[in-house]
């Protein structure tokens, strides 16, 4: 389509599913396959595209785009927002939202705006966030990314916030455990030690499938998924996409397994980008995976399959538990730009509501990006 009131309406815009392979080369990013996979498998409360910018034919950029339909926003707030307000609100945030975000990106740390030259960023942020908007079906618009400067998205009629950070481990200069061990503090080598001490005395093993993985284990790995879907306190509004049965058991991924007596207690699934194992998904069964620890020993066993595998970074995805913050060596800030069509849910969100989003972590932070050093 043509973008004819924006100002960058030379350019055109195509909602595709899936990427040529210029695109694929010219990008060269192994998020955007595991993107393309769920699109595969898009349902119909959550339905995933690539929006593609070009100039005179020629590809400049796309982003990730999660549309979610019809989702009561309300479950996004904090539960200590009144029952009565929520009540109140939920037939008016029952609508339809436009995602712009790195969900089924593994939690890529990276602008979701993705070209070929990063010159192009600029222009192809306002042609979709402009496309987007005229959507005649797009209640809101989020845009989720690394922090950077909101002012571009404020002037643009978005309202921003500081949302809760990425956690990452930096690897890099370790060539073997125990040379990143002797880098960490007293209290933190202690720990690593002790939890692995208290799984291997209750006969825990933990593996790496670098796949294809075994069928039983694919399947008892999505029990564990949805196992931690079902305890999770945030509200993920794409999870019946993030977590569908057949989309998982497809994907092209490795895991770390944890295993107690044969049985499957817990696992970390990733794939490798670039320099940067980047995790995908997580699960656990609680009833047996909290005696052994099996939480914290699944990540410090992903960093040592890191170092021995001359990876730089781990992601470990957003910062929601205090195990992944013991673990991390760097929070990488995050930010949400939200545009809302209605004139009064947008006086609500702006005075009030955005800061009280489960994932709400302050005003965004300029200085803090671009992040890894």
């Amino acid at each position: 389509m043509m973008l004819a009131s924006s100002p960058v309406a030379a350019l055109a815009v195509r909602d595709e599913t899936n990427l040529t392979p210029h695109e694929r080369s010219l990008l060269r990013n192994r998020a955007l396959d595991n993107f393309v996979h769920y699109a595969r498998f898009s349902t119909p409360r959550t339905q995933l595209f690539l929006a593609k910018v070009y100039r005179d034919g020629d590809f400049l950029g796309l982003a990730p785009v999660t549309k979610i339909i019809r989702h009561p926003s309300a479950k996004l707030l904090q539960p200590e927002v009144p029952w009565l307000l929520c009540t109140v609100l939920g037939p008016f945030t029952k609508q339809t939202t436009y995602m712009v975000d790195s969900a089924f990106l593994g939690y890529q740390y990276a602008s979701p705006f993705f070209c070929g030259q990063a010159g192009d960023v600029p222009v192809v942020r306002q042609c979709l966030c402009d496309h987007l908007k005229q959507k005649h079906d797009a209640d809101n618009v989020w845009v989720s990314e690394p922090c950077s400067d909101p002012a571009w998205y404020r002037a643009n009629g978005f309202e921003v916030v500081g949302t809760l950070p990425m956690v990452h481990v930096k690897v890099e200069g370790h060539a073997t455990l125990a040379s990143y061990l002797a880098a960490l503090g007293k209290k933190r080598r202690k720990g690593f030690r002790r939890d692995r001490n208290l799984a291997e005395a209750h006969g825990t093993s933990i593996e790496w499938f670098a796949g294809p993985i075994p069928g039983d284990v694919l399947r008892a790995m999505h029990d564990c998924l949805l196992q931690s879907a079902a305890r999770n306190t945030f509200c993920v509004p794409y999870e019946d996409l993030l977590n569908d049965r057949a989309a998982f058991l497809e994907q092209d991924q490795q895991a770390l397994v944890a295993r107690v007596n044969g049985s499957v207690v817990g696992f970390f699934s990733f794939f490798a980008n670039g320099d940067t194992l980047q995790q995908c998904h997580g699960g656990f069964d609680y009833q047996r995976s909290l005696e052994v620890k099996a939480y914290p020993n699944l990540i410090n066993a992903a960093i040592e399959h890191a170092v021995q595998r001359g990876f730089k970074w781990v992601t470990l995805g957003p910062l929601n538990n205090e195990a992944k913050r013991r673990a991390g060596t760097h929070l990488m800030p995050m930010m949400a730009s939200l545009w809302c069509r209605s004139a009064l849910l947008r006086f609500f969100m702006r005075k009030w509501l955005l800061r009280k989003l489960q994932v709400y972590a302050g005003e965004p932070v300029p200085e803090c990006f671009p992040g890894k050093g």
